[in-house]
């Protein structure tokens, strides 16, 4: 009988190191050299003389660099194995190959208008919000034509390496623990959810902003406790607003916890955490600021048509949807009025409710168990930190008021939630490991319960951009059914 059993952690030996080293590097240097044009026109003249035929060159060409770009995101996440991480956990592998697996099934390439605009939108059109991404694109396309095609494989390449960091960091954070199967619990809790990364991978959340600004965030958890590279916590914040001003309702309040459980945990207390917290809040409040108040007047565009034609001219993208018109051409008030016709007639608000409801579980999971941290600790301060926590997503409730994509919303506020549970069980905050322990034991004692609400999570599957997943909806299609002919009787429909 064969007895095999995985290691805890994987340490490459100094051969193995070298060889991975070289490769990786080999790969990012010709991924980087099909890059560019010499590149790509060697490697079209080989396909041309293999085929013997002429290839249609632009498609080609815009295959190769997306082809190119997931190439040296793949040979860079070696390297950064290689290199700098030097060992892998078997829980990082499992996690990583989960998500993968889960990316490669999800994905495809008809990526929603909205959100394939904002890869357009870059500072040579003015210094506005939503034009951070669009920049690192225009930069890399040296100011030429986007295609549909280069913003896929920016796309993938973007949520490859979320992919990997959230692997990385769960895993390291349940190796760590003491009690491994408490994290392995709300682990699986958190990858089986409605909410989990995977629900960026499908059709309408793909290719969303919010996908680099939770990158930049998860690099904040990486770089919080590192003497110099902490001090980039407050640029991080900075380019997360400038992605997405949406950030400043889930993302923002959760890096200021953090950095406030910082100072005030600190044993031996000096300047540094102080200034480090001062400097990010005015970031983060300056910044939202200017983009609020300030940013429209910088557009070189003051027509909308203007703008679209514009953007026309450098993109094989047809329709990129209303985006412009709601986010640099309609003031706070009139985006109100806008939003408020989405909400009416009154089972278009229901139905906008069914991602809270496909999700409700978990909403009360956390309320219960910030209310367990809260009795359980004996400090004030940390009563203080876990009643914010527990009351952060009231600070959401403009983003759902402002804009209709309650799906999107939902996705960041839960993750906040996980992002906090897990960062302070990595710190072995008491109240929150013994709350996390009290969870562990429930779910064994109930554990075909668990399986089940496990097993009924990814058969929803994640949420959409505007509401619950296609499974979910299907589920209360009769009670919905119900629901508007009550509201057509009672003359609200």
């Amino acid at each position: 009988m064969i007895n095999f059993v995985i290691p805890e952690e994987i340490i490459l030996k100094q051969k193995t190191k070298i060889f991975f080293v070289i490769c990786s590097s080999l790969g990012i240097l010709v991924s980087l050299f099909m890059f560019f044009h010499t590149g790509q026109n060697i490697l079209l003249s080989i396909g041309e003389s293999l085929t013997g035929r002429e290839t249609v060159h632009e498609k080609w060409v815009e295959i190769i660099r997306a082809l190119s770009l997931i190439g040296i995101t793949c040979f860079s996440i070696i390297l950064i194995i290689t290199v700098i991480k030097k060992k892998i956990n078997k829980y990082e592998i499992f996690i990583f190959l989960f998500l993968i697996i889960q990316l490669l099934s999800a994905s495809n390439r008809n990526m929603d208008g909205h959100a394939l605009s904002s890869y357009l939108l870059s500072y040579r059109y003015g210094f506005a919000s939503r034009m951070f991404i669009g920049t690192i694109v225009d930069l890399l396309l040296n100011g030429g034509f986007v295609s549909r095609i280069f913003i896929y494989g920016f796309t993938f390449s973007g949520t490859l390496l979320l992919c990997f960091y959230v692997s990385v960091i769960l895993g390291y954070v349940i190796q760590k623990s003491e009690n491994k199967l408490s994290l392995f619990i709300l682990t699986l809790l958190y990858l089986s959810s409605s909410i989990s990364p995977a629900a960026y991978f499908v059709q309408g959340n793909f290719g969303r902003m919010e996908i680099y600004i939770f990158l930049f965030v998860l690099i904040v958890f990486s770089v919080i406790d590192k003497k110099l590279w902490c001090w980039f916590i407050p640029a991080l914040c900075f380019m997360s607003i400038a992605t997405h001003l949406v950030s400043i309702f889930f993302y923002m309040p959760l890096v200021f916890i953090i950095l406030v459980y910082k100072f005030i945990n600190k044993e031996n207390k000096n300047k540094k955490e102080g200034i480090l917290l001062i400097s990010t809040t005015v970031i983060i409040i300056l910044s939202f600021l200017y983009f609020v108040i300030l940013s429209k007047s910088t557009l070189i565009f003051n027509d909308e048509d203007e703008f679209v034609n514009a953007l026309k001219n450098k993109t094989d993208i047809v329709d990129y949807g209303s985006s412009l018109h709601y986010d640099y051409f309609l003031s706070i008030t009139d985006t109100f009025n806008v939003v408020s016709k989405y909400f009416t007639p009154a089972i278009e608000l229901i139905r906008k409710f069914l991602c809270i409801l496909q999700n409700l579980p978990l909403f009360l999971f956390f309320i219960l168990f910030w209310k367990k941290c809260v009795n359980f600790e004996q400090k004030r301060s940390m009563k203080l930190i876990f009643l914010l926590s527990m009351l952060l997503p009231l600070l959401s409730i403009p983003a759902f008021i402002l804009f209709i994509d309650w799906g999107r919303w939902v996705i960041m506020l839960l993750t906040v939630q996980f992002m906090l549970v897990f960062y302070f069980l990595y710190m072995r905050e008491a109240a929150v490991v013994y709350t996390a322990n009290k969870f562990s034991i429930i779910v064994q004692k109930n554990i075909y319960v668990a399986i089940l609400f496990i097993m009924l999570s990814m058969f929803f599957g994640p949420i959409w951009q505007i509401s619950s997943s296609k499974n979910f909806e299907n589920l209360v299609k009769i009670p919905m059914k119900i629901i508007e002919k009550i509201l057509e009787v009672g003359g609200m429909n």
